[in-house]
């Protein structure tokens, strides 16, 4: 299982994360302002539509985008895991925790972990 600790001082940290999405998702910077700067990282995965906030130790992710008024979850942790037992050929997730509770558990493509 990997696992990112989020440090927003610390670039690579988004960068990996945008990089780790990218092999699964349609996963880029959005919201991008006048500047080229961007906190934001968009993404769709098996159908639905996801946005990352990225801040000083604690995010935010939301489901459906900032949009609206979304399902949304702070966190401070993210995870990959692979839940036994396999069912329906694979049960692959990325998890979002926050002080070591997992608040949300986004399925993957089946295999992909």
């Amino acid at each position: 299982m990997k696992t990112w600790k989020l440090n927003a001082n610390d670039t690579k940290t988004l960068d990996t994360l945008l990089e780790f999405l990218v092999q699964y998702s349609d996963a880029k910077l959005v919201r991008v302002d006048e500047y080229g700067f961007s906190r934001t990282i968009g993404f769709t995965i098996l159908g639905r539509y996801y946005e990352i906030i990225w801040y000083l130790n604690l995010c935010t992710i939301y489901v459906g985008g900032v949009d609206g008024r979304p399902l949304q979850s702070k966190f401070d942790a993210i995870s990959t895991n692979v839940c036994y037992p396999v069912l329906h050929g694979g049960n692959d997730n990325l998890v979002f925790s926050r002080n070591g509770v997992e608040m949300v558990n986004l399925p993957l493509p089946v295999g992909t972990l």
